[in-house]
Protein backbone atom coordinates (compact mmCIF):
# COMPACT_ATOMS: atom_id res chain seq x y z
CA UNK A 1 0.00 0.00 0.00
CA UNK A 2 1.34 3.51 -0.71
CA UNK A 3 1.54 6.27 2.03
CA UNK A 4 -0.75 8.98 1.61
CA UNK A 5 -0.48 12.29 3.20
CA UNK A 6 -2.77 14.79 3.10
CA UNK A 7 -3.28 18.33 4.96
CA UNK A 8 -6.40 20.13 5.92
CA UNK A 9 -6.69 23.43 6.65
CA UNK A 10 -10.15 24.36 7.08
CA UNK A 11 -12.76 26.09 10.00
CA UNK A 12 -14.49 22.38 10.23
CA UNK A 13 -13.12 18.92 9.92
CA UNK A 14 -15.15 15.90 8.78
CA UNK A 15 -13.66 12.52 10.01
CA UNK A 16 -15.31 9.29 8.40
CA UNK A 17 -14.80 6.15 10.48
CA UNK A 18 -13.72 3.75 11.36
CA UNK A 19 -10.29 5.76 12.36
CA UNK A 20 -8.59 6.95 15.11
CA UNK A 21 -7.26 10.83 15.77
CA UNK A 22 -3.89 11.11 17.69
CA UNK A 23 -1.37 13.77 18.11
CA UNK A 24 2.15 12.67 15.70
CA UNK A 25 5.27 15.12 15.46
CA UNK A 26 3.18 18.03 17.62
CA UNK A 27 0.24 17.83 15.15
CA UNK A 28 -3.42 16.21 14.72
CA UNK A 29 -3.54 13.33 12.44
CA UNK A 30 -6.62 11.03 11.39
CA UNK A 31 -6.02 7.68 10.21
CA UNK A 32 -8.79 5.76 8.72
CA UNK A 33 -8.62 2.25 7.86
CA UNK A 34 -7.11 1.55 4.07
CA UNK A 35 -5.87 5.39 3.58
CA UNK A 36 -2.87 7.09 4.77
CA UNK A 37 -2.35 9.75 7.56
CA UNK A 38 -4.80 12.92 7.16
CA UNK A 39 -2.99 16.36 9.35
CA UNK A 40 -4.95 18.80 10.61
CA UNK A 41 -3.63 22.04 11.32
CA UNK A 42 -4.64 23.80 14.75
CA UNK A 43 -4.80 27.08 13.07
CA UNK A 44 -8.61 28.08 12.29
CA UNK A 45 -9.62 24.74 13.47
CA UNK A 46 -12.89 24.82 15.11
CA UNK A 47 -14.92 21.77 15.09
CA UNK A 48 -14.06 18.43 13.96
CA UNK A 49 -17.34 16.33 12.78
CA UNK A 50 -17.08 12.27 13.46
CA UNK A 51 -19.10 10.35 11.40
CA UNK A 52 -19.00 6.48 12.67
CA UNK A 53 -16.81 5.30 14.93
CA UNK A 54 -13.69 7.80 15.53
CA UNK A 55 -11.59 7.10 18.52
CA UNK A 56 -9.81 9.48 20.33
CA UNK A 57 -6.21 9.07 21.98
CA UNK A 58 -5.33 10.88 25.35
CA UNK A 59 -3.34 13.18 23.80
CA UNK A 60 -5.04 14.22 21.10
CA UNK A 61 -7.73 15.27 23.96
CA UNK A 62 -5.71 17.45 25.35
CA UNK A 63 -4.17 19.23 22.12
CA UNK A 64 -8.15 19.64 21.39
CA UNK A 65 -8.58 21.63 24.58
CA UNK A 66 -5.43 23.75 24.66
CA UNK A 67 -6.82 24.99 20.97
CA UNK A 68 -10.58 25.09 21.88
CA UNK A 69 -11.63 23.02 19.30
CA UNK A 70 -14.61 21.25 19.31
CA UNK A 71 -15.56 17.85 18.62
CA UNK A 72 -19.00 16.40 18.05
CA UNK A 73 -19.97 12.22 17.68
CA UNK A 74 -22.48 11.77 14.85
CA UNK A 75 -24.05 8.49 13.57
CA UNK A 76 -22.03 7.24 10.31
CA UNK A 77 -25.02 9.33 8.12
CA UNK A 78 -25.02 12.29 10.45
CA UNK A 79 -28.31 12.10 11.29
CA UNK A 80 -28.30 12.27 15.05
CA UNK A 81 -25.36 13.61 17.66
CA UNK A 82 -24.41 11.05 20.16
CA UNK A 83 -21.94 13.38 22.02
CA UNK A 84 -20.22 16.69 21.88
CA UNK A 85 -16.79 18.18 23.44
CA UNK A 86 -16.32 21.66 24.24
CA UNK A 87 -14.17 23.49 26.25
CA UNK A 88 -15.75 25.59 29.06
CA UNK A 89 -15.33 29.23 29.06
CA UNK A 90 -15.97 31.62 31.62
CA UNK A 91 -18.41 34.15 29.91
CA UNK A 92 -20.29 30.85 28.86
CA UNK A 93 -20.24 29.88 32.66
CA UNK A 94 -21.37 32.57 33.89
CA UNK A 95 -24.25 32.72 31.73
CA UNK A 96 -25.26 29.18 32.65
CA UNK A 97 -25.10 30.54 35.98
CA UNK A 98 -27.11 33.34 35.39
CA UNK A 99 -29.38 31.22 33.97
CA UNK A 100 -30.10 28.69 36.82
CA UNK A 101 -30.46 31.35 39.18
CA UNK A 102 -33.40 33.05 37.30
CA UNK A 103 -35.14 29.97 36.33
CA UNK A 104 -34.68 28.88 39.76
CA UNK A 105 -36.75 31.46 41.17
CA UNK A 106 -40.67 31.23 40.67
CA UNK A 107 -41.23 34.81 39.86
CA UNK A 108 -38.50 34.50 37.23
CA UNK A 109 -39.90 31.26 35.52
CA UNK A 110 -42.92 33.22 35.40
CA UNK A 111 -41.36 36.08 33.60
CA UNK A 112 -39.74 33.83 30.92
CA UNK A 113 -42.85 32.11 30.65
CA UNK A 114 -44.67 34.57 30.09
CA UNK A 115 -42.08 36.47 27.33
CA UNK A 116 -42.14 33.15 25.76
CA UNK A 117 -46.27 32.71 25.23
CA UNK A 118 -45.94 35.98 24.36
CA UNK A 119 -44.14 35.81 21.25
CA UNK A 120 -45.90 32.52 20.19
CA UNK A 121 -49.35 34.39 20.11
CA UNK A 122 -48.02 37.33 18.69
CA UNK A 123 -46.35 35.27 15.93
CA UNK A 124 -50.24 33.50 15.66
CA UNK A 125 -51.64 37.04 14.95
CA UNK A 126 -49.12 37.94 12.67
CA UNK A 127 -50.24 35.06 10.50
CA UNK A 128 -53.73 35.24 11.37
CA UNK A 129 -53.88 38.74 10.25
CA UNK A 130 -52.23 37.38 6.46
CA UNK A 131 -54.51 34.78 6.27
CA UNK A 132 -57.08 37.48 6.91
CA UNK A 133 -55.61 39.29 4.14
CA UNK A 134 -56.37 36.73 1.90
CA UNK A 135 -59.50 35.99 2.49
CA UNK A 136 -59.83 33.77 5.44
CA UNK A 137 -62.33 34.95 8.02
CA UNK A 138 -59.93 35.22 11.34
CA UNK A 139 -62.28 37.73 13.55
CA UNK A 140 -62.99 35.73 15.95
CA UNK A 141 -59.46 33.85 16.15
CA UNK A 142 -57.53 37.53 16.47
CA UNK A 143 -60.13 38.18 19.54
CA UNK A 144 -59.12 34.89 21.20
CA UNK A 145 -55.49 35.79 20.37
CA UNK A 146 -55.80 39.23 21.80
CA UNK A 147 -57.50 38.70 24.88
CA UNK A 148 -54.67 35.88 25.44
CA UNK A 149 -52.05 38.17 24.82
CA UNK A 150 -53.37 40.92 27.33
CA UNK A 151 -54.32 38.34 29.96
CA UNK A 152 -50.33 37.02 30.16
CA UNK A 153 -48.48 39.81 32.07
CA UNK A 154 -50.79 39.13 34.78
CA UNK A 155 -51.23 35.71 34.79
CA UNK A 156 -49.76 32.60 37.11
CA UNK A 157 -47.28 30.17 35.40
CA UNK A 158 -50.34 27.96 35.85
CA UNK A 159 -52.55 30.78 34.07
CA UNK A 160 -49.96 31.04 31.44
CA UNK A 161 -50.51 27.21 29.88
CA UNK A 162 -53.72 27.59 29.75
CA UNK A 163 -53.53 30.91 27.82
CA UNK A 164 -50.94 29.21 25.31
CA UNK A 165 -53.42 26.30 25.00
CA UNK A 166 -56.45 28.57 24.41
CA UNK A 167 -54.45 30.21 21.38
CA UNK A 168 -52.97 27.40 20.23
CA UNK A 169 -56.75 25.79 19.92
CA UNK A 170 -57.87 28.89 18.41
CA UNK A 171 -54.86 29.10 16.03
CA UNK A 172 -55.46 24.99 15.07
CA UNK A 173 -59.09 25.87 14.43
CA UNK A 174 -58.31 28.78 12.19
CA UNK A 175 -55.38 26.38 10.12
CA UNK A 176 -57.73 23.69 9.95
CA UNK A 177 -60.18 26.06 7.93
CA UNK A 178 -57.08 27.42 5.65
CA UNK A 179 -56.12 23.84 4.46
Amino acid sequence: MVRRLTTVSTPVAHLVGPGKLKVVNAQLAYTAREQGAMRLHPQGLRAIYCYGPVGITDEAFQFLFRHEIEVVWLTPAGTRCKGRLVRSHPSRTTLRLLQHRVLSDQEGQRQWACRVVQAKIASQQQATRHYQRHGIEAGSTLATLQGALEQCPRATLEQLRGLEGTAAAAWFALLGRVL
